[in-house]
C-alpha cells in the first residue's frame, strides 16, 4: 500500500470484461425495485414476491462503469479509462477522445452490445480483449477540440481484466500473450514521436467465481517481467462495485469522507426528520492538514476515522453545519479546493444533498474534536455544474489582523525593539539583479552572508541593551561647532565585508569618544523608557557600554583582520580591560598623537583641568598656584571628583612631558601645556637649583664625567672602568 502510494497514477487505464456464457449465472445481488430495499417492506404487507437477482454480466458492467465515474467526475481529462469487452472479438466501448470519455457513451455502447449469447462459450476468450487493450496502449495521444493541444505521450499503463480463470496454467498463457504483444509493439514503434515504447504495464486480474466452479482459485501471481507488473485478487461478482471503487481510490490517490447528521425529511411522515450520512469521494489532499496535525500534535486536532455501517472502513467524518440565513456570501481563507464525486449516485440521501448544492448553496462541514470542541474545516459548494470541497485555514491567515507580538513565544514582553528591526528590514532589502557566474558569488549569497554578519549580535529587547539604544540617538559635541552621533560610524562600518585603514581609524576615534565622555563623567544618551526609578549609575551605564561593545566588536572580528584591528583597540582603551588578561595597548591620546588626526583628547583634558580650577575652593586655587599639589585638600578633590584613575595617570604623565618638552607658546601648543609651563616657571623661581644640572645640558646632571679614564681607587680594590665597557 505504500509503495502504491509512493507512485504517480497512470495517465492510462484500460479495463477488460469477459463477455463469455459463464458470466449469464446469476448472483447473489437482487434487484431492489422500490428503491427502499428490504426496510422498505411494511410489516403488515402480504406480498410474497420472489426477488429478481443480478446476472454476473450486469455485476461487472456496474463496477466497470463505477470505476470509470470516478475518474470522470473527479478528473475530468485528466486520466483516461477505456472499456473493452472481449468473446469472440474485442469490441472498444469508448475512445481516448474526451468526447467519450463519460459515462453516457459507455451506457450506450453496452446497450447496444447486449447481453452476452448461450452458445458462444467455446470460442470466447480474453485473449482477444487482451491483445486490444494492449494495442490501446500504444494509440497515438488525442487532441483537445477546444485548445487543439495534445496530451503527452506516457509510457506507463494499467490493464483490469474481470474474468473467471480456469487454473494457473490459464493465467500464465494470458500473461505469456501479454508479454508478446507488448514485445512486439515496443519492437514496431520505432523513432515515432506521438508514441514512446511502453516501460511498464500493470496487468490486474480479477477472478470472478462463478457457481459451477469447483475449489478455492489461489492469487498467487506468477512471476512477471519488467515490462509487466501483475496481481490477482479474486471476488464475488455481488462485491465487485465495492471493490473496484476501493481500487479506484488507492489506483489514484483518492479519500473517503463521511457527511454525517444531514436533516431530511421522511418520505412516509413528512412531519418529522431524520439524520442520514453521504460518503464521498475526493483527492488525499483534502486531508493532508489534518494528517500534518496529527503527526505533530498527537490527534488532538485530527479527523476521526469511525467504522459505520454502510460506508468505507477509512473515511473521515465530519458533520453537517446548518447554513447561516444571510443571503451575502462570506469570505473564507480558502487554501485548496478539489472535485469530489458521491460513492452511492442512486441513494435518496444523496440525490438530496447534491440537489442542495447545485441550487447554489454552501455546506459547512466541522471537524470534532477529541477536546469536545469544534472547528469548521471544510465547504461544499458548486461551481459550474462541478462540485467541489473546499479546504479551510485552521491557523492564521494573512486575511486577518496581524497578531500582537505579546503573543509570540516570548510571552507579554512590551518593550521589543520593533522600531529597529523596521529599520533592520528596510537597511536589508533585496533588489533584481543580473548575475554572471564569473563574477563571483551570487546576490543570494552576498545579502545571506549580510544577514549573517548583521545579526551576530541584536539584542531581543530594549532593557537588555544600551549599544543599540545609543545608535538611534544624537549626543551634541561642542568640537569644530558641528553635530556627531555618538556612534554613527561604527555600526555602517562594521557591517562591512571589508574594511579599510581609514575606515579602521573612524572606528577607533568612536572608541575614544566614547572614552573621553567617561573621563568627563558626561551622562550617556540612553532613553529611560521602562525603567522604574532613577535608573542605574553612569559607572553601571559605562561598565555595560564597554562590555557591550566588546560582544559586538568580538562577533564582528570574525568578518576579517581588520575588522579585529577594532576590537585590539578596544582591548586596549576600555578601562574594564586593566582586569583582563588582554595586554595592554596604547592610550587613546597616544594614538591620536601618533596618527595626527585629530586632538580631541587633549582638548577634553584640556577643559576638564579648567573645569577641576573652577570648582577649587580659595584654599585649594592657593595651594594649586603655589606649585603645593601635595596639599591633602586639594587630593580630597581629586579623589571626589568622578575622573577616573586613567585618566589621573595620563594626566600626570602629561604634565611631565609638559614640563620638560613644551616651554613656549608655539603653534602646537595647547591650553594645558601653557598652564604647565607657567607652573613650571612658578615652581622653579622659589628654591635655588642644583649646581649639577645648571652645569650640564638639558638639566640633566652627569654621573660619571670621565668614565673613560683608567685607574683605580685610593684602596685598590675595584675594576678598571674600560673593564665595565
Amino acid at each position: 500500500m505504500a509503495s502504491d502510494k509512493a507512485k504517480a497514477p497512470m495517465k492510462r487505464t484500460v479495463i477488460v470484461l469477459d463477455h463469455s456464457s459463464k458470466f449469464l449465472t446469476l448472483s447473489k445481488q437482487h434487484i431492489d425495485f422500490d428503491g427502499g430495499g428490504k426496510k422498505s417492506k411494511s410489516k403488515g404487507s402480504s406480498s410474497t414476491s420472489s426477488p429478481v437477482f443480478k446476472s454476473s454480466w450486469t455485476c461487472s458492467i456496474e463496477a466497470a462503469v463505477e470505476y470509470c465515474r470516478i475518474v470522470y467526475d473527479i478528473f475530468p481529462n485528466e486520466y483516461l479509462v477505456k472499456v473493452v469487452v472481449s468473446d469472440d472479438d474485442a469490441h472498444v466501448m469508448n475512445s481516448w477522445s474526451h468526447e467519450q470519455q463519460c459515462v453516457p457513451q459507455l451506457l450506450k455502447s453496452f446497450a447496444g452490445l447486449g447481453s452476452p449469447k448461450e452458445d458462444n462459450g467455446e470460442n470466447c476468450s480474453m485473449i482477444y480483449g487482451l491483445t486490444s487493450a494492449v494495442q490501446c496502449l500504444y494509440e497515438p495521444p488525442p487532441q483537445n477540440s477546444k485548445t487543439h493541444q495534445t496530451t503527452s505521450s506516457v509510457d506507463t499503463g494499467r490493464i483490469i481484466c474481470i474474468t473467471n480463470l480456469k487454473n494457473e496454467g490459464h493465467v500464465h498463457a494470458l500473461v505469456a500473450c501479454a508479454t508478446d504483444i507488448l514485445e512486439q509493439q515496443n519492437s514496431g514503434v520505432g523513432s515515432s514521436d506521438s508514441v514512446q515504447p511502453i516501460k511498464n504495464v500493470d496487468l490486474i486480474f480479477i477472478h470472478v467465481p462463478l457457481s459451477g466452479d469447483s475449489g478455492k482459485f489461489t492469487e498467487k501471481a506468477p512471476k512477471g517481467s519488467s515490462l509487466l507488473s501483475i496481481t490477482i485478487s479474486s471476488h464475488k461478482a455481488s462485491q465487485l462495485v465495492s471493490k473496484l471503487s476501493i481500487m479506484a481510490q488507492k489506483h489514484f490517490h483518492l479519500k473517503s469522507t463521511t457527511v454525517t447528521g444531514i436533516p431530511m425529511k421522511e418520505e412516509q411522515h413528512s412531519g418529522s426528520s431524520a439524520n442520514y450520512d453521504v460518503e464521498i469521494v475526493h483527492s488525499s489532499q483534502v486531508h493532508m492538514e489534518q494528517a500534518v496535525a496529527n503527526v505533530f500534535c498527537g490527534d488532538e486536532t485530527a479527523p476521526g476515522k469511525k467504522e459505520s455501517p454502510g460506508t468505507s472502513k477509512d473515511t473521515v467524518h465530519l458533520k453537517w453545519c446548518t447554513p447561516k440565513t444571510t443571503s451575502a456570501p462570506e469570505l473564507q481563507a480558502c487554501i485548496g479546493c478539489y472535485r469530489i464525486t458521491p460513492v452511492e449516485v442512486n441513494s435518496r440521501p444523496t440525490a438530496c444533498l447534491i440537489s442542495f448544492l447545485l441550487q447554489g448553496r454552501q455546506v459547512m462541514l466541522e471537524q470534532p474534536k477529541k477536546s469536545g470542541g469544534k472547528l469548521v474545516s471544510h465547504i461544499l459548494a458548486s461551481h459550474g455544474g462541478d462540485i467541489f470541497i473546499h479546504c479551510l485555514a485552521t491557523y492564521r491567515t494573512p486575511m486577518e489582523d496581524p497578531p500582537s507580538i505579546s503573543e509570540g513565544c516570548g510571552g507579554r514582553v512590551t518593550d521589543y525593539r520593533i522600531n529597529d528591526f523596521g529599520e533592520f528590514m528596510k537597511a536589508n532589502r533585496l533588489a533584481p539583479c543580473s548575475w554572471n557566474k564569473k563574477k563571483g558569488k551570487s546576490p543570494l549569497d552576498k545579502g545571506l552572508a549580510r544577514l549573517e554578519r548583521c545579526t551576530r549580535y541584536w539584542p531581543m529587547v530594549i532593557g537588555e541593551t544600551l549599544l543599540c539604544n545609543m545608535m538611534q540617538w544624537k549626543l551634541i559635541l561642542f568640537i569644530c561647532c558641528t553635530f556627531k552621533q555618538l556612534l554613527k560610524p561604527l555600526p555602517t562600518l562594521m557591517a562591512k565585508e571589508t574594511v579599510t585603514e581609514n575606515d579602521v581609524l573612524e572606528c577607533k576615534r568612536v572608541i575614544y569618544r566614547v572614552q573621553a565622555m567617561e573621563s568627563r563623567n558626561d551622562p550617556l544618551p540612553v532613553s529611560m523608557t521602562g525603567i522604574r526609578g532613577k535608573g542605574p549609575k553612569r559607572e553601571e551605564q559605562y561598565r555595560q557600554i564597554w562590555a557591550e561593545l566588546e560582544t559586538y566588536l568580538e562577533a564582528a572580528s570574525r568578518t576579517s583582520k581588520m575588522h579585529e584591528k577594532v576590537l585590539e583597540c578596544l582591548r586596549g582603551t576600555s578601562p574594564s580591560s586593566s582586569t583582563t588578561d588582554s595586554p595592554r595597548r596604547e592610550t587613546p591620546t597616544d594614538e591620536l598623537e601618533k596618527n595626527n588626526h585629530s586632538k580631541l583628547s587633549e582638548v577634553s583634558l584640556s577643559w576638564q583641568e579648567i573645569d577641576r580650577y573652577q570648582s577649587m575652593t580659595e584654599r585649594e586655587k592657593t595651594d594649586f598656584n603655589r606649585g603645593d599639589t601635595n596639599n591633602e585638600h586639594f587630593f580630597k578633590r581629586s579623589i571626589a571628583s568622578a575622573v577616573t584613575e586613567q585618566a589621573h595617570k595620563r594626566l600626570r604623565t602629561d604634565n611631565q612631558h609638559g614640563m620638560n618638552k613644551q616651554t613656549g607658546r608655539g603653534p602646537g601648543s595647547s591650553l594645558l601645556s601653557m598652564w604647565n609651563s607657567k607652573m613650571n616657571a612658578i615652581a622653579a623661581s622659589r628654591h635655588e637649583e642644583f649646581a649639577g644640572r645648571l652645569q650640564s645640558t638639558g638639566n640633566k646632571a652627569e654621573l660619571y664625567s670621565n668614565p673613560m679614564d683608567s685607574g683605580s681607587n685610593s684602596s685598590g680594590r675595584g675594576t678598571p672602568v674600560e673593564e665595565w665597557l
